[in-house]
């Protein structure tokens, strides 16, 4: 039963360092592609300005009225 318990975990490991491996690669591919068609500032802001927008769907679906996130963004408390 442990061989078996020790080849999935392996198998897991693996897996996991694969993947990690792909994204951190994929990473700065996309950042060499990107830096060809836009500016250095406007990259750095993307990431930003999407993760924002995707906070602001969700907390307006949870039921956050829009000027409390107004609000919010604007003073911060």
């Amino acid at each position: 039963m442990s061989d078996l318990k020790d080849k999935d975990t392996r198998v897991k490991v693996l897996i996991a360092l694969l993947s990690v491996y792909f994204i951190w690669g994929s990473t700065y591919l996309a950042i060499r592609i990107a830096l060809e068609g836009f500016p250095p500032f406007i990259m750095a802001a993307i990431p930003f300005l999407t993760t924002g927008l995707g906070l602001y769907i969700v907390l307006r679906i949870r039921g956050v009225p829009a000027g409390d996130l107004f609000y919010l963004m604007a003073f911060g408390r």
